[in-house]
């Protein structure tokens, strides 16, 4: 698991790398606003859910929430599921929304 940095994220984008975007807020808060593209899995949801979205344990994927707790503990759970190629959004949307 890597942490990368808004900044970081945002230099993906630009340079249009491939990756599935994961926000693990809830349904309310995605409604409210979200990154364009991204897929939306509650925290509480990703154990049951998650093999059903993401199949491929080896794809490259960006998990965010908020501010970056929810989507540490996701992170964490997919690891353990046997994940291999996580990255988790530092600070999440609230910090994507002011950059």
């Amino acid at each position: 698991m890597k942490n990368i940095s808004v900044e970081e994220f945002k230099e993906m984008e630009k340079n249009g790398e491939e990756f599935f975007l994961l926000d693990v807020r809830t349904k309310s808060e995605w409604d409210g606003g979200h990154i364009d593209g991204s897929v939306q899995l509650s925290v509480s949801a990703v154990q049951t859910e998650i093999e059903n979205v993401i199949p491929d344990k080896d794809t490259r994927i960006v998990v965010y929430c908020a501010t970056g707790g929810r989507s540490l503990m996701a992170v964490t759970v997919m690891q353990m599921m046997g994940y291999t190629n996580l990255m988790n959004l530092e600070d999440g949307y609230v910090a994507y929304r002011e950059v």
